[in-house]
C-alpha cells in the first residue's frame, strides 16, 4: 500500500510540475517575443524617420529617383575614378565634387534637376545614387540591420529595390527582395503606407524558409508631392534573438525540474511520515479487528495514531465505530434472546388459543338433529379469537363465536377465562342475555387493561328449533330460510362484555326449521384487506355464500377461507379469521341434499 500511494503521489506531483513548466514556458516565450518585438519596433520606428529625414535633405526628390530607376544599369556603375567623368563632372558642377556634394544636395529642389541637361542629368544622378548607396549601408552598418532599402511603392515598380546596403552581414538583393515580397504578400504592409495620410511606420514578420524569420519595417521618404512613392525599408533577423529566447528557455526548464525533484522528494518525505505510516498502521489495525472483534486492542491502537489532522479524527471515529459495533452486537444478542422469548410466548399463547378450542369433527356424530362446523385460522400475531359449542344437556345446544381485544399472552388468557365463564354460567341454566351479565360482573373485576370482548351467543332447542341469541357488540350474523339465500340479520347490539361493573343484555328469540342455516364470523373475515388496501367486506360475504347455498358447513366454511384467501393475494393476514357455521335439520334427523 505505502509504496503504490507514493508512486502514485510521486507521478502526480511530477506530472502537475512539469503542465506547470510547459504553461511558464509557453508564457514567458509569448511575453518575450511580444515584449521583444514592440520594443524593437519602437527602436526601429524612431531610425527609420531619422533615415528617412536624411535620405530627402540628400535631395531624393521624385524626379532624381525616377531617372536613376530609368537608368539603373548606368547609374550604379561605379565610375567616379573615370577621368572623362571626373572632367565631365567638373565642367557641370565646378567645385562640387571637392566639397563631396554635400551643399548641393542639402540645396536640391524637385524644380533643379529637371533643369539641367541631359549630360548634367546623367553625371548628377551617377554620383548621387553611388552616394545614396553609400549612405544606406553607412547607415545599415551603424544601426546593425540586416538589410535596408529604398523600395518603390507604387507604379509599375511597385515592392523593387531601388537602392539597398552593401554591408559584409548584410543580405544579398535576391534575398532582401524574396523577404520583401513574402511579407507584403502575408500581410500587405506596403498598401498601408501609401494609404496612410502621416508619416508613421507599418511592421510585419516574413519567413524566408532555413534563412531564419525577420521583422520587416517600413517608413515612407518624405516628398514634397501630394503621395508617397518610396519607402525606406529595414529587415531584422529574429533568428538570434530566437537563439538566445531558447537558451534562456532551457536555463529556465532545467533550474524547474531541480526544483521539482527537491519538492517532490520533500514532498514525498513529509507524506509517508504524515499520512502513509499513520493510514497503514489505521488499516493493518482495521484488518485485525475483522479478524478477532478485539475492541480493547483496535482502540489502543487507534491512540497511538495521534495527528492533529484529519487521519487522527479517521482514528478517533473508527475507535468510537469499534465501541459502538461491540455494544450494537451485544445488543443485538439481548434483542434476539428477546425475540425468541417472545416467540416463545407467542407459541405457548397459540398453543393456548387453539387447545381450548373444539377441534373434533363432526362434532356430536350421535346427533342427526343437526351439523356444524368451525374453523381458527389465527394471524400472525396472536389474537383472542374462539368458538364454542356444546350440549347444555339432551335438549338445548349452545353455540358461541368471540374476539377478544388486544393480541399476544394477555389476549389469549383472557380468552381463556371468557371462554370458561361463558360455559359456566349457560351450562347453570342461564340464558344467553343473563350468561353475558354475569359474566361481565366477573371479567370486570381487576380488568385494569380494561380488556372486552365481543360475543354473540345463541342457546337452540334441538326438539323445536326454537332458541335465543344475544349479541354483545358483534358482528351481524348471516342467516338462511330452507330454497332460500343468505341474508345479513342486521338489528341493535348490546355492549362488549369486560370493561363494564354492570351491563344490561337482551335475548333476541329464533325459530329454524329444517334446512336452516346460521353462519357467524369474526371481523377478521370483512376486513381482510388485499394489497390495494380494499376490504372483503360483508357484501362479499353473502355473496360467496349464496354461490353454494346449500353446501354442508364444513364445505361452506372452507370454500369461503378460500375465497377470502384469493381476495387478499401477498397481502399479509393482521387478525385471526374464524367462522362457525350451524345446519338446522329439525327433530326427525332428515338431511336434505347438498351440493
Amino acid at each position: 500500500m505505502r509504496k503504490t500511494i507514493l508512486f502514485q503521489i510521486a507521478i502526480i506531483v511530477a506530472g502537475f510540475m512539469i503542465v506547470l513548466l510547459v504553461i511558464i514556458e509557453a508564457a514567458i516565450s509569448h511575453s518575450s517575443i511580444r515584449l521583444f518585438t514592440e520594443a524593437k519596433e519602437e527602436l526601429l520606428g524612431r531610425d527609420m524617420e531619422a533615415i528617412s529625414e536624411d535620405v530627402y535633405i540628400r535631395g531624393c526628390v521624385p524626379e532624381l529617383m525616377d531617372y536613376c530607376i530609368k537608368h539603373m544599369d548606368e547609374v550604379s556603375s561605379d565610375v567616379t575614378q573615370d577621368p572623362d567623368f571626373r572632367e565631365a563632372y567638373k565642367q557641370f558642377f565646378p567645385g562640387l565634387l571637392e566639397r563631396y556634394g554635400v551643399e548641393k544636395y542639402d540645396d536640391l529642389s524637385p524644380t533643379d534637376f529637371p533643369a539641367f541637361s541631359p549630360e548634367e542629368q546623367a553625371v548628377y544622378a551617377h554620383l548621387w545614387y553611388n552616394f545614396l548607396t553609400s549612405y544606406i549601408s553607412d547607415f545599415q552598418g551603424y544601426y546593425g540591420f540586416s538589410g535596408m532599402a529604398i523600395i518603390d511603392v507604387i507604379g509599375e515598380n511597385h515592392s523593387r529595390i531601388f537602392s539597398f546596403g552593401t554591408t559584409e552581414t548584410s543580405l544579398d538583393k535576391e534575398t532582401l527582395e524574396g523577404v520583401i515580397a513574402d511579407e507584403n504578400e502575408r500581410n500587405g504592409t506596403l498598401g498601408k503606407i501609401v494609404k496612410k495620410e502621416q508619416a508613421e511606420p507599418e511592421f510585419g514578420i516574413a519567413y524566408s524558409g532555413e534563412k531564419g524569420n525577420w521583422l520587416i519595417g517600413y517608413y515612407p521618404v518624405l516628398s514634397e508631392t501630394e503621395n508617397t512613392r518610396y519607402a525606406v525599408c529595414v529587415a531584422t533577423d529574429l533568428k538570434q534573438f530566437n537563439k538566445s529566447l531558447a537558451t534562456q528557455l532551457k536555463q529556465i526548464l532545467a533550474f524547474g525540474f531541480a526544483v521539482i525533484a527537491v519538492f517532490a522528494g520533500l514532498l514525498i518525505w513529509f507524506l509517508n511520515r504524515k499520512v502513509v505510516r499513520p493510514v497503514t498502521r489505521i488499516q493493518q489495525s482495521v484488518r485485525r479487528y475483522t479478524d478477532d472483534k478485539d475492541t480493547g486492542k483496535i482502540v489502543t491502537d487507534m491512540e497511538k495514531v495521534r495527528m492533529g489532522n484529519e487521519i487522527g479524527m479517521l482514528a478517533g471515529d473508527i475507535s468510537h465505530l469499534a465501541e459502538e459495533m461491540e455494544r450494537y452486537t451485544q445488543e443485538n444478542i439481548d434483542l434476539v434472546a428477546e425475540q425468541e422469548r417472545i416467540n416463545t410466548e407467542m407459541n405457548l399463547a397459540r398453543n393456548i388459543q387453539t387447545s381450548t378450542l373444539p377441534s373434533r369433527f363432526p362434532a356430536f356424530p350421535e346427533r342427526r338433529e343437526f351439523n356444524l362446523y368451525a374453523s381458527m385460522t389465527p394471524a400472525k400475531e396472536v389474537g383472542g379469537d374462539f368458538y364454542d359449542y356444546f350440549l347444555i344437556n339432551d335438549e338445548y345446544l349452545a353455540l358461541v363465536i368471540a374476539d377478544v381485544s388486544g393480541k399476544g399472552i394477555p389476549a389469549a388468557l383472557f380468552m381463556m377465562t371468557a371462554k370458561s365463564l361463558i360455559r359456566d354460567q349457560l351450562i347453570a341454566g342461564r340464558d344467553p342475555a343473563a350468561a353475558l351479565e354475569r359474566v361481565n360482573a366477573q371479567l370486570s373485576e381487576g380488568n385494569t387493561s380494561v380488556m372486552f370482548v365481543t360475543v354473540w351467543l345463541a342457546v337452540v332447542e334441538l326438539s323445536t328449533g326454537k332458541g335465543f341469541a344475544c349479541n354483545a357488540g358483534h358482528e351481524d350474523p348471516v342467516f338462511k330460510h330452507t330454497g332460500g339465500d343468505f341474508e345479513l340479520l342486521q338489528y341493535e347490539h348490546d355492549r362488549f362484555v369486560g370493561p363494564w361493573k354492570k351491563a344490561c343484555y337482551h335475548n333476541r328469540p329464533f325459530e329454524l326449521h329444517a334446512g336452516d342455516c346460521i353462519f357467524v364470523y369474526t371481523d377478521g373475515v370483512p376486513e381482510t384487506r388485499n394489497e390495494d388496501g380494499e376490504m372483503f367486506g360483508e357484501g362479499r360475504l353473502t355473496e360467496t355464500l349464496n354461490q353454494h347455498p346449500n353446501a354442508e358447513p364444513e364445505k361452506l366454511i372452507r370454500y369461503v377461507h378460500d375465497v377470502v384467501n384469493h381476495f387478499a393475494g401477498n397481502a399479509e393476514q393482521f387478525d385471526d379469521i374464524t367462522m362457525l357455521c350451524f345446519q338446522f335439520y329439525g327433530a326427525q334427523g332428515q338431511k336434505e341434499e347438498t351440493n
